[in-house]
């Protein structure tokens, strides 16, 4: 046995120990790697819009307005499309025969109060003279009916006045509540009638008025899909008239998106018809190479392993995806960061919901 000299010893001592601690300090090739968090989408059937039906934009605040008296329009105030105050002066109607009225009912009931005065005070004479018997009971019953008859007409015209100052003032038509003028069916010089619309007021607030045949059936608090200038948005039934109208329709009023004007038509999609495929959002999807299928990041069985999946896509509607095949409704796919995910890989799955939030 050869020996050790006893300068070597320590040294060898030495050189023991650190290969220990080396040992000791390099990385477990065993340990396993925490799962990196994936944000994921759940694969959903496709539905395809139901029919459409044409709505139009009403304010929740309107007013109809009409001349209470006839007359020929003298001055317009106000257009389609003006704001207006309540209050605030839209048309006038030609007052000329109006004041002339009018003049000629108080001068019926000036009249009338001389006359009624010119009574009153024989009757005051004659009730005196009856005090100490200088008349006869059949002349004051005489007086008595003159008085109360004068006393009738009087009543009648000052009636009459107060009707013709009544009248001259429904010649001004003005805006009951604030809002925008969204129609005028009359003009400078054209008759107005009574009870005719002229003017409607759409005041505050915004819904859709919507006609639909008697076997469409839509209930308070509903969802639809509504669309206006390639753009759709989502709105909800507010109420449904309890009457039937014209042709056996009913009249179901729907919210309104604040992009609404009084006086458009949007369209309304009532129900949904059953479609082909399954949509995922668009980015979802990773090009294949040349000549390759493009393909997606699916969840495992295990719910937490990623695998590649071949996928055939199909048409393209915003920032969704027609999927063809490859996935079915209810498989979680990857939907950001698939590229830097290798197949094989175990992920912390993070749900996204409604295309915008996630937890």
């Amino acid at each position: 046995m050869p020996h050790t000299p006893p300068m070597r010893r320590p040294l060898l001592l030495a050189l023991s120990l650190l290969a220990l601690t080396a040992c000791n300090n390099a990385p477990s090739q065993s340990a396993p790697l925490a799962p990196r968090p994936a944000l994921v989408v759940t694969a959903g059937d496709i539905a395809q819009p139901g029919p459409a039906y044409i709505a139009e934009v009403r304010a929740v605040s309107r007013a109809e307005l009409a001349f209470a008296v006839s007359g020929r329009v003298a001055r317009l105030h106000a257009d389609v499309g003006n704001a207006v105050r309540a209050g605030q002066l839209l048309a006038e109607l030609d007052t000329t025969p109006l004041r002339a009225q009018l003049q000629a009912a108080s001068s019926d009931e000036t009249a009338a109060r001389v006359r009624w005065q010119e009574v009153r005070q024989r009757h005051s004479r004659i009730h005196a003279a009856q005090l100490g018997q200088a008349i006869s009971a059949g002349e004051m019953d005489a007086v008595k009916a003159e008085l109360a008859a004068a006393a009738a007409a009087l009543d009648a015209a000052s009636a009459q006045r107060s009707q013709a100052e009544w009248a001259l003032a429904q010649a001004s038509l003005r805006a009951p509540v604030d809002g925008v003028i969204g129609s005028r069916q009359l003009a400078v010089g054209q008759s107005a009638g009574p009870g005719a619309n002229v003017f409607t007021v759409e005041g505050s607030g915004r819904e859709l008025s919507l006609w639909l045949p008697a076997n469409i059936q839509l209930a308070a608090g509903q969802r639809l899909t509504l669309q206006h200038e390639r753009q759709l948005y989502s709105g909800k039934v507010l109420r449904v008239a309890p009457t039937l109208g014209a042709g056996g329709q009913h009249q179901v009023f729907i919210s309104a998106p604040a992009e609404a004007q009084p006086g458009d038509t949007w369209q309304v999609m009532v129900g949904r018809n059953p479609g082909h495929g399954i949509s995922i959002p668009l980015r979802a999807v990773l090009p294949g190479h040349t000549g390759q299928p493009s393909h997606v990041l699916r969840l495992a069985d295990d719910g937490n392993t990623v695998e590649k999946v071949a996928v055939m896509t199909g048409n393209v509607q915003d920032d969704r995806i027609q999927i063809v095949s490859g996935l079915k409704a209810g498989d979680a796919v990857v939907v950001a960061g698939a590229a830097a995910i290798t197949p094989g890989t175990r992920v912390k799955p993070v749900l996204l919901r409604d295309g915008g939030s996630h937890e």
